[in-house]
């Protein structure tokens, strides 16, 4: 199997899947994660070169290594991302495995994969939904903080909201 079709296919899965072009030349944080998630799938799936797999979208050599740096941090740091990855990342193994299969196009496989797919997005949406109540109850209260602090005070706020709380006592 050629570089070329590994990169041509994995393109045309995350483009389908995210529902925008990775060559579209754009800054957004959704694009460039897009960009960022398509770096790390060929790095680990292919043996593709960091400057075929930058060509393919647009991009050199530096700017996938720039990616490629970016994504450790921001699967770290950011749930969201992750999650997003992670989910990405099972369903284009799947998707791989087609490709070594004669009847790749069957129907029941096609189905089945978009089965595996809803059910683990409906699990993610659950999860969120749980985390949103969860923290609905006390929303005024960080929209108050958000609106009132200004940008690089948040240490400053963060040290004075925890000395008022440890000077709260709250009687049930």
């Amino acid at each position: 199997m050629s570089n070329n079709f590994e990169t041509t296919k994995t393109i045309e899965f995350l483009e389908s899947f995210l529902g925008m072009s990775l060559s579209e030349k754009s800054r957004k944080r959704s694009m460039v994660e897009a960009r960022m998630i398509y770096a790390k799938l060929m790095k680990v799936y292919t043996r593709t070169s960091l400057s075929d797999i930058g060509r393919a979208i647009g991009k050199d050599h530096a700017t996938i290594i720039h990616y490629l740096t970016n994504f450790k941090w921001l699967k770290k740091t950011d749930q969201a991302f992750s999650s997003k990855y992670d989910t990405i990342a099972d369903m284009y193994e799947e998707f791989r495995a087609t490709w070594f299969n004669e009847d790749r196009f069957d129907d029941k496989k096609q189905i089945q994969l978009l089965k595996s797919s809803i059910e683990k997005m409906t699990t993610e949406r659950d999860r969120y939904e749980k985390y949103f109540k969860k923290i609905q109850r006390i929303d005024s209260i960080v929209q108050l903080i958000e609106e009132r602090t200004p940008r690089g005070e948040e240490e400053y706020v963060e040290s004075k909201i925890n000395r008022m709380f440890n000077s709260i006592v709250f009687n049930p």
